[in-house]
């Protein structure tokens, strides 16, 4: 889909804008585990389990623990590479469960309710204080140089939610940053200092709805960018 350079630009008026607020952004990623190489005793070792009780891997305890945290991962097997989704932790199974994902369209995995993740420009945030979908305004990320050879508009979508976020506050995100996790140097948003510290910076969000649909349509939510879905195969 091709767009004006206006379009592109979003330049927006006045009414686009409502209550200027303060955020406190911290970063998470989709990890990378090398599942062909299981580096842990078999004591160490537990399976990925499906909603189902299926199995979808085995991996050392840290691992699982890593890809619960960021709440997806991708693995490397003898067959090739899985996307895998934390789900929660089941009560009937008393276990936590795993979904795999299609890397095809979804590269980075999936947020709540199944938007997938567009590094960079999506959020995670507490559902109280915002809905899937919603669209805030960041003037420190606009002109910001990112990994995937893009430029930030300074737009970014809430697309993802978790227990850690559930009545946190409006102030309180986390900023997806794709394969890049907060020590890696390539990762432009470590380097502003969000990983290490908490710093608190402005934010809008919009409300005007056709500025919403045009930030949607720039990011392809609730999909990702076409220049984003061969991002595994580069790699």
């Amino acid at each position: 889909m091709r767009f004006s350079a206006t379009l592109l630009g979003l330049v927006l008026s006045y009414s686009a804008f409502v209550n200027a607020e303060t955020i406190t952004p911290t970063l998470y990623s989709t990890s990378a585990i090398n599942g062909t190489e299981l580096k842990c005793t078999a004591d160490k070792i537990i399976p990925l389990i499906k909603p189902d009780g299926s199995k979808i891997i085995d991996l050392c305890r840290n691992e699982r623990q890593l890809c619960m945290f960021e709440g997806a991962c991708i693995v490397k097997t003898t067959d090739g590479l899985i996307g895998i989704n934390y789900v929660k932790f089941d009560e009937n199974l008393e276990k936590s469960v795993f979904a795999t994902f299609d890397m095809k369209t979804c590269p980075f995995g999936l947020g709540y309710t199944g938007a997938c993740l567009d590094p960079y420009f999506s959020i995670s945030a507490d559902l109280k204080e915002y809905k899937i979908g919603d669209v805030l305004y960041i003037e420190k990320f606009k002109g910001t140089k990112l990994p995937t050879g893009e430029t930030h508009d300074g737009y970014v979508i809430v697309r993802d939610s978790s227990t850690y976020h559930m009545g946190a506050g409006a102030e309180f995100v986390t900023i997806f940053t794709g394969f890049e996790n907060d020590l890696n140097e390539k990762n432009p948003f470590m380097k502003m200092g969000f990983s290490d510290e908490l710093i608190n910076i402005e934010s809008v969000r919009i409300t005007d709805q056709a500025t919403i649909k045009k930030v949607h349509e720039k990011r392809n939510f609730p999909n990702v960018p076409e220049n984003l879905l061969n991002i595994i195969s580069d790699k």
